[in-house]
């Protein structure tokens, strides 16, 4: 019994544990609330917690970011890739993001604006996002220049669906394609291109 406590509280404790309390915190009570003793108060916890897994808070704080990155970019990507052809590979990132609470996202953003730490990591996160769904219309035969464009328009979709993600009706639009990333290529001129599928 008293092991299977341990493990409990080791696992409440743990390094994803924090980075994922962290994320509730920042989207709840702000940037400024991620400081060690705040966070420490809140999590109810000693700072000797803190520091059993980050050197200081700036460590920290690249590892929050790179556990965001991890859950909402590259764990997005690898289940969009599941898919063979561009187009449904479009359609299953559209379903991923409504699948998930990304309001962390609009944070984020407004988080780097104030800090460049944060938009350093932002831009790199950002420039990974652009290139894959680039690579995406490239492969629907749009032409590398309009390609990038719509790559930024994809985004934008994400940009747009992060501010509105509570609501169910954005979430299933955005699902359905109406809304979506997918729509980028859908909707607009890029009908033109002839499609690999």
């Amino acid at each position: 019994m008293k092991n299977n406590q341990k493990n409990h509280n080791e696992g409440k404790n743990s390094q994803i544990d924090w980075l994922e309390f962290a994320l509730e915190v920042l989207v709840t009570k702000g940037p400024d609330s991620l400081k060690i003793i705040p966070l420490c108060e809140l999590k109810g916890v000693t700072k000797g917690s803190f520091y059993h897994h980050f050197q200081n808070r700036d460590k920290f704080i690249d590892a929050l970011m790179e556990h965001w990155y991890q859950k909402m970019t590259l764990d997005f990507i690898a289940q969009a890739n599941t898919q063979e052809s561009a187009l449904d590979r479009l359609n299953k990132l559209d379903q991923v993001i409504a699948s998930h609470n990304i309001l962390a996202e609009m944070h984020i953003r407004a988080w780097a604006l104030k800090d460049k730490s944060i938009a350093q990591h932002l831009g790199k996160i950002d420039q990974q996002r652009q290139d894959y769904l680039a690579n995406c219309y490239l492969e629907l035969g749009v032409e590398e220049k309009s390609a990038k464009e719509h790559s930024v328009g994809g985004l934008c979709k994400l940009f747009r669906y992060a501010t509105n993600s509570p609501y169910t009706d954005v979430r299933n639009r955005f699902e359905s394609n109406r809304y979506g990333i997918k729509s980028v290529f859908t909707n607009t001129s890029a009908c033109q291109y002839k499609r690999a599928n």
